[in-house]
């Protein structure tokens, strides 16, 4: 193909007669391939893509100058809104004055006015802290509280003179404790700290010993639980168609002696003992008791450990105020006899059933002595108990034949005992005399018994108010608890314990004046309620000592 080609175009250009220059070849232009050129496609001219609008150059922005990282600055802590300073316990108790140490003046502008002063105190450690106005009418009482404001001890008059006097108050937790003190009038005042590692050392008044000590029955507490306590008796109310339900803890071998009486003589209270199995045990009427009024269920044996329901009804429907008592052994009720002295005979009275007289004598370690008791009737057939000054037992005898005399009971140890005197098994009662001997003096004498001021007080008792005293006791203390009504004022009178709960009332046993004699159980701040019978008010002193 390529060469027809060729002579086709030789032949053109012979016809033509154009002289080819001698030795000037035509250009021959090389034809694409047969394979024909496809024409280019005319590319559209792209319409003229107008320049973008110039956009201007950004001013300059300037390089960001580098922050720096935070220098790993911590994130800040959110600040703290602004907590409110807590108020001193101190601030319901007067002007805060400031601490407390040696002896310090101080005055009331007005009578109102109560100064607080605070003392950093150990646990274990004593503080003594006496007042005295100077030369002026203040009539000082000063009362100690603990770090959270609980108040330890009370006093007004102990210091003598009208002075007050703290005589050893033992501090229980280490913090800061607080004294307050007030006056009763304007005036200038001199109030003293002393600090002590141990006891303050006291010295007992000793008694004039009387034949005939003050007689009382122990006032029934308000009832403030239903679990009823050894010889502590509680007064309720019942309804009309009520039912009362107390308890009783007991261990096998108690004899539980229980006894209620109605304020209502048309009632018929009865008693229904229920063992820890619920299963009945005993249902007793007053009529069917034969004890002077009282429902009394005398020495109930005790078979198994646990607790004992009691149930109170009237049968006659009738209800109103009672009392209730229950005690181990062959009495429920105590009546406080006072102190009797050696080779003094004395005479006692049990009037009903299930009442316990208690006396008491001072006696020392190594002592031996002899305790008798006579019966005016040989009916009455009485048991007698020599008691410990922690509660246990010495001794024990009854006046039948079958009884062993105390005619030798050495003395463990030194301190107040009690002598108790009952009808066995709460059984019978009458009359008796008692008295005791020595057999043999111990090396050291027996000291005469004394009282340790503790709390003396005189004060208003409002009508319709019962305000409390309190003051430190230990375990094992021995206290008297005398309220003196003033101008006819009738008092009475209620021991709480640390815990609040009710341990002995009084009332009417020194003519209308309370007197309460009691053992403290454990350690703490125990509490004198006083108020007034029927709610009257008026003038007291309170005064509280503590046997040695």
């Amino acid at each position: 193909m390529l060469r027809k080609l060729l002579i086709l175009v030789l032949l053109f250009t012979a016809a033509c007669g154009t002289p080819t220059p001698q030795g000037l070849l035509p250009t021959v232009a090389v034809l694409p391939s047969l394979t024909a050129t496809l024409t280019d496609v005319p590319t559209a001219t792209p319409s003229a893509t107008p320049l973008p609008s110039a956009t201007p150059s950004p001013s300059t922005t300037p390089s960001p100058s580098v922050t720096p990282s935070p220098s790993q600055s911590p994130t800040p802590s959110l600040t703290p809104t602004d907590t409110l300073t807590p108020t001193p316990v101190y601030a319901q108790l007067g002007a805060y004055i400031g601490p407390l140490a040696g002896e310090v003046s101080g005055e009331f502008i007005a009578s109102f006015e109560r100064h607080v002063y605070t003392v950093a105190g150990s646990a274990g450690e004593w503080l003594i802290v006496a007042m005295n106005g100077d030369n002026s009418p203040v009539d000082p009482v000063i009362t100690i509280y603990d770090p959270l404001g609980n108040p330890l001890a009370l006093d007004d008059d102990s210091g003598g003179n009208g002075a007050a006097l703290l005589n050893g108050v033992r501090l229980p937790t280490t913090g800061e404790y607080i004294v307050q003190v007030a006056g009763g009038v304007s005036g200038r005042y001199t109030l003293r700290l002393t600090r002590s590692a141990s006891a303050p050392v006291v010295t007992a008044i000793p008694l004039s010993p009387t034949a005939l000590p003050p007689v009382g029955t122990v006032t029934p507490a308000p009832a403030s639980g239903h679990t009823l306590r050894d010889h502590v008796p509680v007064t309720a109310v019942l309804e009309p168609r009520g039912m009362a339900r107390y308890f009783i803890e007991a261990e096998v071998g108690d004899f539980l002696t229980i006894a209620a009486r109605s304020i209502s003589p048309s009632a018929n209270l009865r008693l229904e003992v229920f063992n820890p199995a619920g299963e009945i045990m005993i249902s007793l009427n007053a009529n069917e008791s034969a004890a002077f009024g009282d429902v009394l269920i005398p020495a109930l044996g005790v078979l198994e450990a646990g607790t004992y329901t009691v149930i109170l009804r009237d049968d006659a429907r009738i209800g109103g105020a009672y009392t209730l008592s229950y005690g181990r052994g062959s009495s429920h009720s105590d009546t406080l006899r006072g102190g009797i002295p050696v080779d003094t005979p004395v005479r006692g009275n049990l009037e009903r059933r299930g009442l316990r007289d208690v006396w008491s004598a001072y006696w020392a370690q190594g002592d031996h002595v002899a305790v008798e008791v006579l019966v005016d009737n040989a009916n009455f057939a009485a048991s007698y108990q020599l008691i410990a000054p922690d509660g246990t037992l010495v001794a024990a005898s009854v006046t039948t034949p079958d009884g062993a005399p105390l005619i030798d009971i050495p003395i463990p140890a030194s301190g107040l005992y009690q002598i108790r005197v009952e009808g066995t098994f709460a059984r019978t009662y009458g009359s008796y005399t008692l008295s005791w001997r020595y057999v043999q003096q111990g090396a050291t004498p027996t000291p005469v018994a004394g009282l340790v001021p503790v709390m003396r007080v005189e004060d208003t008792v409002l009508a319709r108010t019962s305000p409390l005293y309190p003051f430190q006791g230990r375990a094992g203390d021995h206290v008297r608890i005398r309220v003196l009504g003033v101008d006819g004022f009738d008092p009475l009178v209620l021991l709480l314990a640390p815990d609040g709960a009710s341990l002995i009332g009084s009332d009417d046993v020194d003519g209308l004046n309370p007197i309460i004699d009691y053992v403290l159980p454990a350690d703490g701040t125990y509490f004198v309620e006083i108020g007034g019978y029927g709610g009257t008010g008026g003038t007291m002193q309170l005064i509280i000592e503590r046997w040695e």
